[in-house]
C-alpha cells in the first residue's frame, strides 16, 4: 500500500487497514513471506503476471479515463 512505510509501521497499521477493508467489503488478503517471495520470483522471471485488481473495485471515472487514453 505504502512503499515508503517501514515494516513496523505496516504492522501497526494492519488492524486499521483490515477494519477499513471489512467495512467497505474489500477483500483483505494476507500471505506469509515465503508465498510472497515465490510470487515475486515468478513475476520477475516472467512465468507469471501480476493479477489485476478486480474491475468491480475500480473507481468508475478512472476506468473511463484509461479507456479514453488508450483509444487515442
Amino acid at each position: 500500500m505504502w512503499p515508503q512505510l517501514s515494516m513496523l509501521s505496516y504492522q501497526r497499521a494492519q488492524p486499521l487497514v483490515k477494519e477499513i477493508c471489512d467495512k467497505h467489503g474489500v477483500p483483505y488478503i494476507k500471505h506469509n513471506v515465503f508465498w510472497r517471495l515465490h510470487k515475486l520470483a515468478e513475476i520477475m522471471v516472467g512465468s507469471k503476471d501480476m493479477r489485476k485488481f478486480p474491475v468491480a473495485f475500480e473507481y468508475k471515472p478512472d476506468i473511463t479515463a484509461d479507456s479514453a487514453e488508450e483509444s487515442k
